[in-house]
Formats: C-alpha cells, structure tokens, sequence
C-alpha cells in the first residue's frame, strides 16, 4: 500500500486527530494545524558522541524523575520508561502516567546471569515491583515542574498488582490476573484514563497454543518468574486501562491477546470509539476494535487487517464459520488472536508499531 491509500485504509479523520499533537489538535483545520507544525521545528543538532543529552537552541531539559526516585512514602518510581502520557488537572498541574517496559536484571535485582545459579524470590518480587507503571502527581513551581510527593494519587501498577479482566468469562480459569509488565506504548481514551498495552509478554510468563493451551512453552520465559509464581500466559498480552485518579485497572479482553504496541483511540460519531493496535512482532497483524456502546472497550467487534485486499476481517465467532470450527467460543478467539487472524487470511505485516 502507498502512504496516502493506507491513511484512507484507516480513516483520513481519525488518523488526522490521532496523530496531531495534543497542543495543536484544537486547531480549526488540518491546513492551519499543519502550519503550526512546520513552525514549531526548531534547528537541528549535529551528530554527537558524547553521553548527554544534547539540545537544539531555545530547549531546556530538567530530570523529573529517576528510577527508584520515592513518589511516596510507600513507592518509587520504576525502571526502563516507555510511554508516557500527562493529563491535566488544573492550571499547571496534572497527573503523569509512566510505562515501565522490562527491566535489566542486573540493575533492578543484582541477580548476575554471569555467576549467580539461581534467582531468589525477593529478587523476583523487586523485578515485578519495578516494571508496569507509574501515577505522579506534578506541578510547575517558579516555572518549573515537580513532583507533588505523597500526593494521595501518586502510586504503582505493577507486576504484583491485582488487575480484573473486563469480560464475563474466566480468563484460564481466572477473573483477575496477577499484574502487568512489558508496558510499551498506550493510548489516552475521551474519558481521560490511560490505556497501557502488554507487549512482549511471553519473556515473562512463557507462552502457550490453542492445542496446548494448557502447557507452557518455559523457553520463552527469561526471567524465571515462574518458579515463584504460576501465572498462565493467558493472563497477559492484553491492553490494560488504568485510571490515573484511583489506581483502579482492567484488562480488556474485546481488544484481543497479542503482542500490543499502541492502543490509539479515536472518538466517532455517537460517544463510540476506534482503537487501532498493532501487534509488534514479525508476520503478525494490525487491528481495529470498533464498539458497540458509548464509551465502550467491552461491547463492540475487533477486526484485523487484509492490507493487500484492503479490508478489515471481523474476528466475531458468530459470523466466521472457520473460527466456529477451530474455536471453541469468542473468548478462545480473543485469546489466541494471532491464530485466528492466520486462519481468516490477515496481511502479515513486518512489526507493526505506532
């Protein structure tokens, strides 16, 4: 596909809104917001080698915040940050939300893959502390931001914490999973939470198939989590939805079961919305989930795309008579995605990111 039929391929509007940077998406057209784009470019800087971080004239950059920083009196700020989103709560001032990718072993736990044998559990449970993400209340102070510290709202999602799944069935026999981690990128819905996505999950907890569903692959599980914790590897590779005002988080079973980079979201007409996720690994899928309801990530159908036809493939169950053979209900569909998107013949694409 060229670059202008696969923006047509999404949706010309929604990819203009989604794409736009927050400070000029208000901005009367797409002509004028393009204006104010090209004027924001500032200088280049050439080639460095120096270990710093280096800026065009007219920027100023300040640390905010570093790992293992207190935000309270009972978290710090974790490890490895990835997607980061700042939603406002008054005039200079917000709550910032951090991803916590994957940490180095290393660094987090002292555990040394080079001499140490075995990992002990409270290095397990450091790793598992240290990675999901974070909620910090900021403020601009004399011109400057900070950190509101012991803010009733600063606190962490983690791999520790208990996360409910947002579907009516069990998950691998589960209402709730036992954490998040891999956070990459995400997305900020209309109603201001945050949406954190699981991507490469299966270093964690291993991975499974729909014929083995029940026998976890160990090979792929890096961490050695597992001998402490028996985590199913259902439980994770979901985008998660996090509310940065309670803590409070779900996992959204109707978005599907990959390796999830971005959750883009759009609103359409009638308080519905798109979310667009690509799955980041090769010869996997980009997807859409389209709901049904207002404001809903539960009621609504995910399709996947066939790029080289130009459509997308619904993944309902109901309407698929090859998922009705190979699955058992929309929930093993939603599970084991990435098959089911193999057996309706979706574009495998290379890495699909943001």
């Amino acid at each position: 596909m060229k670059r202008n039929e696969f923006i047509q391929f999404l949706g010309l509007g929604a990819v203009s809104a989604a794409l736009l940077p927050p400070f000029i998406s208000s901005c009367a057209s797409p002509e004028v917001a393009a204006e104010k784009v090209i004027d924001f470019v500032i200088a280049g800087i050439s080639p460095s080698t120096s270990d710093d971080v280096i800026l065009a004239p007219g920027l100023v950059s300040e640390v905010l915040l570093s790992y293992g920083d207190a935000i309270s009196d009972g978290d710090t700020f974790g490890f490895n940050n990835d997607y980061t989103a700042f939603v406002p709560t008054g005039i200079d001032e917000g709550l910032l939300w951090v991803n916590h990718e994957y940490i180095k072993e290393l660094m987090v736990s002292g555990f040394d893959r080079r001499g140490d044998i075995e990992k002990t559990k409270a290095q397990a449970d450091k790793e598992l502390y240290d990675v999901g993400g974070s909620i910090v209340k900021i403020k601009k102070q004399e011109g400057k931001w900070v950190v509101d510290f012991n803010h009733a709202q600063n606190r962490r999602v983690n791999g520790h914490s208990n996360i409910p799944f947002n579907w009516d069935q069990p998950i691998a026999g589960k209402n709730s999973a036992m954490g998040t981690f891999q956070n990459c990128s995400g997305g900020v819905t209309p109603w201001g939470t945050i949406l954190t996505c699981e991507e490469n999950y299966q270093h964690c907890y291993g991975e499974c198939s729909r014929e083995r569903k029940n026998d976890r692959d160990e090979s792929m599980g890096t961490y050695g989590w597992t001998k402490f914790y028996d985590n199913s590897p259902q439980h994770y590779g979901w985008v998660v939805e996090v509310d940065l005002k309670t803590g409070e988080s779900q996992k959204h079973v109707a978005l599907g079961r990959f390796c999830h980079e971005c959750a883009t979201v759009v609103e359409v007409e009638e308080k519905k919305v798109v979310v667009y996720s690509g799955d980041d690994s090769d010869d996997e899928h980009l997807y859409k989930f389209i709901s049904s309801e207002p404001g809903s990530l539960k009621e609504g159908t995910l399709y996947v795309a066939d790029t080289i036809n130009g459509k997308w493939i619904s993944l309902d169950y109901e309407k698929q008579d090859i998922l009705k053979e190979n699955f058992a209900d929309q929930t093993e569909v939603l599970v084991f995605c990435r098959e089911a998107a193999k057996l309706l013949g979706a574009t495998p694409l290379a890495r699909p990111e943001d």
